[in-house]
This record gives C-alpha cells, sequence and structure tokens, in this order.
C-alpha cells in the first residue's frame, strides 16, 4: 500500500494533509521542525473521521526519519511571504530550508515532490 510523507506542518503541508484524507487516497504522516505541530494537526484531523469518512490513517511526527519509509514525500517546509516581499527573495530564504531537508531524507528511494514556495519562480 502506498504511504504518504509530509515535510512541513504549516499551510501547505497541512491542507496536503487533509486534502488527501478527504480523497481517500492513502495513509499520511506529517512532520514539522516544531514540536508537536505536526502531531497535533493529525490529532484534530483524526478527530473528525469518524464523521468524514476517512479510510486512512493520518499521523504526525517529530523524526523526519520516519518520513523516509513512506512511497512518496511531498515537501512543503519553508517560510512564507511576507506582504511586500519578493518571490525570488522568498526563494533565497527558502533555499537553504529546501536544501537541509533533501539532505536529511538521504536514503528515501520513493517519489519526492517539491511544494516549498515559490514553486514556479525559475
Amino acid at each position: 500500500m502506498t504511504r504518504i510523507g509530509i515535510v512541513g506542518g504549516g499551510n501547505v503541508g497541512a491542507n496536503t494533509m487533509f486534502f488527501l484524507a478527504e480523497k481517500d487516497v492513502a495513509p499520511v504522516i506529517m512532520y514539522d521542525v516544531k514540536e508537536g505541530l505536526s502531531t497535533g494537526k493529525a490529532l484534530d484531523m483524526m478527530e473528525a473521521a469518524p464523521v468524514r469518512g476517512y479510510q486512512f490513517q493520518l499521523d504526525g511526527t517529530d523524526q523526519i526519519e520516519e518520513v523516509i519509509d513512506a512511497d512518496v514525500v511531498i515537501l512543503a517546509a519553508g517560510e512564507i511571504r511576507e506582504p511586500g516581499e519578493s518571490r525570488a527573495s522568498l526563494h533565497q530564504k527558502n533555499r537553504p530550508v529546501v536544501d537541509a531537508v533533501i539532505e536529511k531524507l538521504s536514503g528515501f528511494e520513493g517519489v519526492l515532490i517539491v511544494a516549498t514556495e515559490p514553486v514556479d519562480l525559475f
């Protein structure tokens, strides 16, 4: 069975987890560097599971190593764009974040989808 990992528990990551749950795609595990954030969001979403009819488990973790076992990883980590900030500036802020995550995903053999903003700058 396919398992999806999400790196980044902010708006993009959490909404991605929600949409995957709503569409009954696969079990999802979400990681965030902020301790407890992804676990709390996953628990909140799972509380809706009986009402919404989620077929698959949603989990959060504080250990990025837990997403390495996923078949697909969605990279959604990074800073948000501040009002008036250029997309190029946001790219410069998020590039080291993406580089650090890629380094931590050493050994990952699945499909990696990069959704860190700005996804379409270049």
